[in-house]
């Protein structure tokens, strides 16, 4: 397409459409478009500084800005840093900036992500739920543990379920039915 276009910006200044409309090519038209078809702007380790340096806590700045930053590319913590001179895309660039305004607001990273791990699974979030603790684990253990030495199947009942965090998980580490509400 781009050699199209410079061949068209070459041979005349005037196009014509099928329907006679007359659009003026200007010279700087091909560097236009090419800038805006592809462009990197930050690599991964300017990202990341970027983010440490415009967070307020600067103790979990670093460890947040990896964690964005891994959520959006669908990466791992090797990636990163074996990768850290690579390019980013401009979209990845903003939706990590994005990110640290929203942090610096702040929002929690989990309603950022819309993620949260617990009990090794990942759990959707948003801020109409409160933000599975690892706290909260410990009682999903306790409760396992009782459904375990009792030997007939019990029924559980979650009440009040926000993230389904609790019901969820002792419906993947146990045999009880688990009814939410």
């Amino acid at each position: 397409m781009l050699q199209e276009i410079s061949k068209l910006t070459k041979s005349r200044s005037v196009i014509k459409t099928p329907k006679g409309e007359r659009y003026f090519i200007l010279k700087y038209f091909l560097s236009f478009l090419y800038i805006h078809v592809k462009i990197y702007v930050m690599k991964i380790k300017a990202v990341l500084e970027y983010g440490k340096n415009n967070l307020i806590e600067k103790e979990e700045c670093l460890r947040l800005s990896k964690m964005l930053l891994k959520h959006l590319l669908n990466v791992n913590d090797s990636y990163l840093i074996i990768n850290s001179d690579k390019e980013l895309e401009v979209f990845a660039e903003k939706k990590f900036k994005e990110g640290i305004e929203l942090l610096k607001r702040g929002m929690p990273l989990q309603y950022i992500t819309r993620t949260q791990e617990f009990m090794g699974l990942s759990l959707y979030v948003d801020s109409n739920v409160l933000i599975p603790q690892p706290d909260t684990e410990i009682l999903v253990e306790e409760v396992l543990d009782i459904l375990k030495k009792d030997f007939e199947k019990k029924s559980v009942l979650d009440l009040c379920t926000g993230s389904g965090a609790i019901g969820i998980s002792i419906a993947k580490y146990s045999e009880s039915s688990v009814t939410m509400s």
